[in-house]
């Protein structure tokens, strides 16, 4: 089992240092949210044994529902998958703009860094052009 985790480590960190087009990225969400219904009933399958190995083990119930799916919560989850493909690309987007009485304008833009994304805030100053 440590092997397989490693194994699906390794691939995973590589394959988020490569970057992939809007498109293939909403291909992929779509296949997921397909996958999904025509997995349902392994997914609950599955699913139901997790919940009886982890009243075995004593886990607390809180926690037990936070791991039970049913259909409701799949459908929730194919849902939410189909309205994040249809999301614009926030890549190199500026998110927000603002100017303070001084002059100083500040802009918060989602830029690309290697594997992640993170938030930039940039100002400048306007008098100063």
């Amino acid at each position: 089992m440590n092997k397989i985790m490693n194994s699906i480590g390794v691939k995973s960190r590589r394959a988020s240092e490569k970057k992939i087009d809007l498109d293939t990225k909403n291909k992929v969400l779509k296949f997921y949210a397909e996958l999904l219904d025509k997995e349902n009933k392994s997914i609950l399958r599955e699913n139901s044994k997790d919940i009886n190995f982890a009243k075995k083990k004593g886990i607390k119930e809180n926690l037990i529902n936070r791991l039970r799916i049913d259909e409701a919560k799949l459908k929730n989850i194919k849902s939410s998958i189909i309205k994040i493909s249809k999301l614009k690309d926030p890549v190199n987007v500026i998110l927000k703009k603002w100017s303070r009485p001084n002059g100083w304008r500040s802009e918060v833009e989602m830029r690309e860094k290697r594997w992640r994304s993170e938030v930039e805030m940039r100002g400048r100053d306007e008098r100063r052009g």
